[in-house]
């Protein structure tokens, strides 16, 4: 299905906890500390290259926040199919990074076609809707919810005046979206 959707973008989802011994561990989605750090998602692509086996391994999907040990956790991310997608011959999609120590509990794992918005708000999740789906960390920054409503970030530990969070705009690159001359 991925050579029928180059340029075709896919929303990655896994819903997971961690545990040791049966008791649920909160990892931290900032550290790369290997007694505390979070599960994250790996797709492996293999092709040939003028008849030689070629590797590659690309970080797509990471755990999101919030991240607590009563619910079952978000990891998720975005991968768009481009020419070096396009072009692979197998591929393998999978749940790494987290301690030998700590058991994964999966509970869903999708990997499904985004549609590029056409019209509206370029902005997904931007009401914060209970978690930080489609927001990443610009530079050494934290971030959580910080309201009782849960529909807000708040961002902190920022090393850097332009630290802060982002997020990849999907547009559907087919539609007449930019036109010459208009403003947002």
């Amino acid at each position: 299905c991925l050579h029928q959707n180059l340029d075709k973008f896919y929303e990655i989802e896994v819903w997971f906890r961690l545990e040791t011994n049966t008791i649920p561990f909160v990892c931290n989605p900032f550290s790369n500390s290997w007694d505390v750090r979070c599960p994250r998602i790996t797709i492996r692509k293999q092709r040939y290259v003028d008849e030689i086996l070629e590797n590659s391994y690309v970080h797509y999907a990471n755990t999101i926040v919030p991240n607590d040990s009563d619910h079952f956790n978000l990891i998720h991310g975005v991968v768009k199919v481009d020419e070096y997608m396009n072009s692979i011959e197998r591929a393998w999609i999978y749940i790494e990074n987290a301690h030998q120590d700590f058991d994964f509990i999966i509970d869903n794992f999708s990997v499904q076609r985004l549609p590029g918005i056409c019209d509206g708000n370029l902005v997904r999740n931007g009401n914060f809707d209970s978690n930080g789906k489609f927001w990443k960390p610009y530079g050494d920054v934290h971030y959580e919810f910080d309201v009782p409503s849960g529909q807000a970030i708040k961002v902190f530990n920022k090393q850097h005046p332009d630290d802060g969070i982002y997020q990849d705009l999907y547009i559907d690159k087919d539609c007449d979206f930019f036109k010459t001359g208009e403003r947002f």
